[in-house]
């Protein structure tokens, strides 16, 4: 499932692809951000507590595109 976040249609109504996301019962793997995706509150917790996974953030670019992530 690849999600893109720049998509109007996703940007004008995201919650039929989340609920596809969240039908997935497990973080998916998205390719063109290069991060996983956990859409419930289990596995977001799970992901945000592991300590493995690091807490380092880094810039997405181009920053023009990522403006409002990037703060």
């Amino acid at each position: 499932m690849m999600i893109d976040l720049k998509d109007p249609e996703f940007i004008s109504d995201p919650y039929p692809y989340l609920a596809q996301l969240r039908d997935k019962e497990k973080p998916i793997w998205h390719e063109d951000l290069g991060i996983y995706l956990a859409a419930t509150h289990k596995d977001a917790s799970e992901v945000l507590r592991n300590k493995s996974l690091g807490r380092i953030y880094v810039d997405r670019t181009p920053e023009s595109d990522w403006k409002t992530f990037n703060w």
